[in-house]
Parts: structure tokens; C-alpha cells; sequence
């Protein structure tokens, strides 16, 4: 059964000169209050200003940052999720898999995603690693191959499993990834929203510039709308049925991703989501993806042990990313072979 779309016409990108929205401000000290108000007076009196667009990015900034402080906290998670492929064509293939995530503040930050069904792909799992200058890296594992391989970066824009989700959209940037200016207030869906426009700093995004719908009340994330490379309208992502969890943090229960190019729609349904797992980075190491949390977080390791391999010999604390093909791979040779896979449409994952 397909889902009422949403159809999304590009946004008008003009900031409109509405009032600026209430953002939380830092507290400022009462010896410096003085100083702070001659600072306005002078401004103000001598028709000094920072001009509409550093203006606009300054308050896109503060919005991004007060979206991002409202969602921290929460140390780890992990939730089921399924993914509904929806093609004109092909009609449609379900994807299920988990999240698991270990929040670190500034740099250190770890995602993993692991795919559980259909069979045949069964294994594959996305590590990505925030990094401090707020990029990130990723590494993906291939049980078909028993290969673990770094995703380069001009490969992240490439379809997760055939999906209208890219690996760059598996755990987005963080705030420092991202420059930002302020577009406009207006109602989404009848409900108040700032409406920021912001653009990857990485030069080998998939995207030119996402706008973004964030509730004024909650800071939460209602919708993004994608623009290619070519500065052309890509996809829309809408999310809804909000849920708060552990009396602060927002998580949606449904999204849909629109891919206005091909006609082509994923729906992501997330399940309950689960806090203080007590994940550590050991279980996020692309050094031993595929055993340390497959092992132990109760995942199927599938394509780990094979030709002479045994759990002694993949042991955590001496295992690495070239043994894992040792006995079924020549070492080097198939470099770039599991995204290559998937980067070319996710045929293989399609029936």
C-alpha cells in the first residue's frame, strides 16, 4: 500500500525580513551588561549594523546549534528500523536493520547500522565516526565478502541498499559541518517553523545546500529538501509521529523520502528506541567490525568465520580490517569492491 506523497516545490530561498525569532541567548554577566548596552546605543545611533546576510547566517547558526544542544544528552541508543523501497517500476522491497548510536561531545561520536533482512545481503553493517573538525569517516562491512572497506568520501553520496538515502544521510554532519543562513518564518503542516537554509562545508557532499523546517517550539527537525551537485531539487525528507523519550529527546516513529528526479520513495519506520545500552567506543571500532558488537550486542556475525578462521583468532584486541578477508581474499585487491556494489543504483539489493 503506497503512501500519500509529499510533494515538495522548491523553496523560495529569499529571507524575508520578518522578525527575528527568540533564540535562547547566553547569559551575560551584570559587569559586562554595561558595556553590552553602549555596543547597542553606538549601533544603533550611528546606523552601524553586520548587514542582512551576516545577520541571517548568524541566526541560522543559533538555530542549528540550539537544535543540536536540545538533542544532546541522551549517551547511547539503538532502535529498530525498517526501510519500505517504493519504486514505480520495481514496486516495492523491505529492508530491516538497527541503529545503534554512541553520543560523544565534540569529536568521538560513533554510529553503527546493521542490516538484519532480507537473507541475501544479511550482515552488512555502516560504521561512521564523528571526527573534530565536524566531517566524519566511514567504514562498511560485507558479509558476502567478509571485507571491511573505508568508504570514501566521493563514494557517501551513493544509495544506502538501493535506497533515496545516501551513507552521507546515515548520521548527518554536525553543526560545525554545515554553513547557515536564516530564510523565513512559516507554518508547516500547521505547525510554526524556522526555516534555515545550510550548505555542507565537505566539498565531496552529494548536496549543494539542504533547507530545513525545524518547530519553533521543540527545535525538532519536520522536514529537508535536498539540492544535487547541480544546485538541482533531489529529494524531500518529511518526519512525523514525534515521540519524547526520557522526558527531553524527540525521536520520529515515520519518515518518507521523496526523490522528485527518479519518482522513487523510501519510507523509514523507526521502532521503540532504547537508552543507557552502556555502549562503549570499543563496540564502534571499524577494527573489529562485525565481531565486537555483532558478537556481543547479539548480531549475526554471517561471513566472519570462514576458511580456517576461528573466534580465537578473531579476538578483538588483535584483529584488523586486513584479516578479515585473510584465506577467502587476496589482500588489496578488491579495495573499493563492496561500495562499488552499492554505489551504482542498488541493484543487487533489489529483487
Amino acid at each position: 500500500m503506497f503512501l500519500p506523497s509529499h510533494k515538495a516545490s522548491p523553496p523560495k530561498i529569499q529571507a524575508s525580513r520578518t522578525q527575528a525569532p527568540r533564540i535562547p541567548m547566553p547569559q551575560t554577566s551584570v559587569s559586562s551588561r554595561p558595556a553590552v548596552l553602549l555596543v547597542a546605543v553606538l549601533v544603533a545611533f550611528l546606523g552601524l549594523g553586520a548587514g542582512p546576510a551576516l545577520a541571517d547566517a548568524d541566526l541560522g547558526l543559533r538555530i542549528a546549534r540550539e537544535a543540536d544542544a536540545r538533542a544532546a544528552g541522551y549517551g547511547d541508543s539503538s532502535v529498530d528500523l525498517t526501510l519500505i523501497l517504493r519504486d514505480p517500476d520495481r514496486g516495492s522491497m523491505t529492508h530491516r536493520l538497527r541503529s545503534l548510536v554512541l553520543e560523544k561531545p565534540g569529536a568521538g561520536g560513533r554510529s553503527l547500522v546493521v542490516l538484519d533482512s532480507p537473507e541475501d545481503p544479511s550482515g552488512t553493517a555502516v560504521l561512521t565516526v564523528r571526527l573534530g573538525d565536524g566531517t566524519d569517516e566511514q567504514w562498511l562491512y560485507l558479509s558476502a565478502l567478509g571485507r571491511v572497506s573505508r568508504l570514501a568520501s566521493s563514494n557517501r553520496s551513493g544509495p544506502f541498499l538501493g535506497s533515496e538515502l545516501s551513507y552521507e544521510d546515515l548520521w548527518p554532519q554536525g553543526v560545525d559541518g554545515y554553513t547557515y543562513r536564516f530564510l523565513r518564518e512559516e507554518d508547516f503542516e500547521g505547525t510554526p517553523t524556522f526555516v534555515v537554509e545550510r550548505a555542507p562545508v565537505d566539498p565531496s557532499s552529494g548536496y549543494t545546500r539542504q533547507v530545513v523546517w525545524f518547530d519553533r517550539e521543540e527545535y525538532r527537525i519536520l522536514r529537508i529538501v535536498y539540492y544535487d551537485r547541480k544546485g538541482d531539487l533531489l529529494k524531500t525528507l518529511v518526519q512525523e509521529g514525534f515521540r519524547q523519550h526520557l522526558d527531553r529527546h524527540w525521536r520520529p516513529s515515520r519518515g518518507v523520502v521523496e526523490n522528485h528526479q527518479t519518482g522513487r520513495s523510501t519510507e523509514l519506520r523507526w521502532g521503540e528506541f532504547a537508552f543507557g545500552n552502556g555502549y562503549v567506543v570499543a563496540d564502534f571500532d571499524h577494527a573489529t567490525l562485525g565481531l565486537g558488537t555483532f558478537a556481543r550486542r547479539g548480531l549475526d556475525p554471517k561471513g566472519l568465520v570462514r576458511d580456517g578462521l576461528d573466534r580465537e583468532t578473531l579476538d578483538r584486541e588483535t584483529l584488523d580490517r586486513e584479516t578479515l578477508a585473510r584465506g577467502t581474499l587476496a589482500r588489496g585487491t578488491l579495495e573499493g569492491t563492496a561500495v562499488a556494489m552499492d554505489a551504482k543504483g542498488g541493484e543487487p539489493f533489489w529483487p
